[in-house]
């Protein structure tokens, strides 16, 4: 049986426009988790090459909790 290579998903890779970045804070707004819409306005931020990301993240450092 061949073996199969998943690979980490990553949304900014498909955060390509304003409308898709709007739509995505949005969606994360409606969870109403704080730590949530961190991550995901760390991931527009990376989609759109931000330089002040890595002050972002120094701030609020993504946790590796499920």
């Amino acid at each position: 049986m061949p073996s199969i290579t998943l690979r980490n998903f990553d949304p900014a890779y498909y955060l390509v426009d304003d409308e898709t970045c709007a739509h995505y804070l949005a969606a994360a707004l409606l969870e109403d988790d704080p730590d949530g819409f961190l991550q995901a306005l760390d991931d527009v931020e990376r989609a759109r090459g931000n330089p002040l990301r890595k002050g972002l993240r120094r701030l609020h450092p993504p946790h590796s909790g499920s």
